[in-house]
């Protein structure tokens, strides 16, 4: 289990301390106290700094109060499926990203996110006539599609059905490649997708636990970028 940053820090000063005692103790004292002293310091030191070490790397730039709200990152796990699907739905953004969807209310008050365990390649989720059957309501261009549909139709279709049909005919979009996803203690962060799907800007997304999310364009160094008009 990683040490927390105050979990660290107070390790490191406890250590700090006990060196420090003693360059306040009398003479006389110090050769009954001063060697368990010194090894319980280093030992004290020695566990912040390891903490410190051992924090897994950033794999998205982030804001100094993203990170204080976010907490300890969690090791990034790499793409295992390079094609990150993105849909605007009537209620909702989805991203479906290495088996794993991403559902986020368009009042940005409410995410979800959940694994794919079985990610499907049956063509029926695939294929207009078969989702148009399951999916009357919207029409042949908005229709939900792969995973997704199948998630919306199944034994737990409460938790999804309620996105509704995708926004506009073009509002969904598979990207391969500039999306990194990170868990961390308080949430997620997802950077690299695209805003809106079929544009060409892209943006970062914070995902904090019992705190809904927020999302704010970037460049492609990661950085905050007010798009041009357009």
């Amino acid at each position: 289990m990683e040490l927390s940053d105050y979990h660290s820090s107070l390790s490191f000063g406890i250590g700090v301390a006990l060196g420090a005692i003693p360059m306040v103790t009398p003479r006389r004292w110090i050769r009954y106290i001063g060697w368990p002293l010194a090894s319980i310091a280093i030992f004290f030191i020695g566990i912040g700094i390891r903490g410190w070490l051992r924090r897994p790397a950033l794999a998205v730039t982030l804001s100094e109060s993203q990170r204080q709200m976010l907490g300890l990152p969690e090791p990034a796990e790499p793409i295992t499926d390079k094609e990150v699907y993105q849909g605007l739905y009537e209620k909702g953004f989805v991203i479906w990203i290495s088996a794993r969807f991403f559902v986020l209310g368009s009042d940005n008050t409410y995410w979800h996110s959940f694994r794919d365990y079985y990610p499907t390649n049956d063509p029926q989720w695939f294929t207009r006539s078969s989702l148009r059957s399951r999916f009357q309501q919207c029409g042949d261009d908005r229709l939900p599609i792969g995973g997704l549909a199948k998630a919306m139709s199944g034994p737990q279709k409460q938790y999804y059905a309620w996105l509704g049909c995708l926004k506009s005919p073009n509002s969904a979009s598979i990207t391969s490649e500039g999306v990194v996803v990170q868990k961390f203690q308080n949430g997620y962060v997802i950077e690299g997708v695209l805003d809106p799907p079929q544009s060409a800007y892209r943006q970062r997304i914070v995902l904090l636990n019992d705190s809904g999310w927020t999302s704010e364009l970037i460049d492609k160094g990661g950085q905050y970028s007010v798009p041009a008009p357009h």
